[in-house]
């Protein structure tokens, strides 16, 4: 899923939102992989960029808690 953190109050939304999942989350800019638990990781991305942050799970019934605590962040495409 495609998300931009407008700014820092959204980093520390999300990685609140995404905590308590039981398994890893990673955020990607195209350069870095990062920790998605982890606000110090994230506050230090450009807020401008759009990333893309990814469930790490094979569990596809814990998907559904992937997308709900997340879904809020999304950067929405021009076909939405």
């Amino acid at each position: 899923m495609r998300v931009r953190f407008r700014d820092v109050n959204t980093v520390r939304e999300f990685v609140e939102a995404v905590q308590h999942l039981p398994f890893d989350i990673n955020v990607s800019d195209n350069h870095r992989l990062l920790d998605g638990k982890s606000f110090l990781s994230l506050v230090n991305l450009d807020l401008n960029k759009v990333v893309t942050v990814t469930p790490v799970t094979n569990d596809f019934d814990r998907i559904d808690q992937f997308y709900g605590a997340v879904w809020k962040f999304r950067e929405a495409s021009k076909n939405e």
